[in-house]
This record gives structure tokens, sequence and C-alpha cells, in this order.
């Protein structure tokens, strides 16, 4: 379904490097694969606000920016709790505000702020109106629409 969804997108790419992982997959890890084949400076990691807030949980989160630029997404239903800014400053010190609002640091990726509205779509929601017959051409791609009503997945007929 990835493939159907990226068909027509030539500055979008599908990686399998996920599907090759045994065992525990974490991002570090995954990046580290990738900045194998790919350009880090033209691949970008998008995450949550709230998730980002969580960032030094994760294995190895300092290395991120070394190996792709963070687009960090504020999205209105987050919580608030660690403002994007205030991680920055807080997790990754070596970067800074530099013109465009964007931050930096010399050998890093960038990490850009993004404020964007809230979607309300879920995969369980795409799911049940594929179940009931509704239409779903407008949240999911065309291609992916006609591979549903094609496979009849989760149990739904004709999706036009």
């Amino acid at each position: 379904m990835i493939r159907l969804a990226l068909a027509g997108e030539p500055s979008l790419a599908l990686s399998l490097v996920e599907q090759d992982t045994s065992g525990p997959s974490f991002s570090i890890d995954t990046l580290e694969r990738l900045a194998a084949n790919l350009d880090p400076r033209q691949t970008y990691f998008i995450i949550g606000a709230d998730a980002f807030a969580d960032i030094p949980s994760w294995k190895r989160f300092r290395d991120i920016p070394r190996l792709t630029n963070l687009v960090v997404v504020n999205r209105d239903d987050a919580d608030g709790k660690g403002q994007p800014k205030t991680c920055i400053k807080e997790y990754f010190p070596e970067h800074a505000l530099a013109r465009g609002g964007v931050w930096q640091a010399a050998g890093q990726g960038d990490i850009l702020l993004v404020a964007m509205p809230r979607i309300d779509i879920s995969s369980t929601m795409v799911r049940d109106l594929v179940r009931c017959g509704g239409d779903v051409s407008g949240i999911v791609p065309p291609p992916v629409a006609a591979y549903f009503a094609r496979c009849r997945l989760y149990g739904g007929g004709d999706q036009g």
C-alpha cells in the first residue's frame, strides 16, 4: 500500500530497511542504516512535539541530528509538555536559532519547527470506513482506495 501511495510522488521513496530488521528497532539504528545509502542532509525525520519532548528516553538520541534533519511538528493537540524550543535548548544545545526559524549546528542536521493544525484521521477510522463501505477517496490516495476495494480489505466492498 505504501508503494501505491507513493506512486507519482518523485520526491518520496519507499525504504524496506525496517522490514529487514530482526528484534527491537530503534530510530537511531534505522537512521544509521539509511545514512549508509542516503545523504543525511537530504533526509528528514518527522516527529510530533509530544514525542520530541520524550526524546531523552530514546536510544542515543543526541546522535539523531548527526544522521538526519529533524522536523518537529507542533500539533495543536499537544498538552504543552516540553515546548519544542525549550527541548532544543536543553537536549541539543549546540543548535542555535538561525535565519528562517531553523535551528542549526555545524556538522549536524537542521531542526525545523512546523506548526500544523490537527487532522482527525486515524488508521482505525479508515479501516472502519472501508468496512462500512464508506468513501475514503479524500483520505487516502486513489490507488490505495482502489486497492482496498479490489482486495476487499477490512471486509469492505466497493469503495469507489
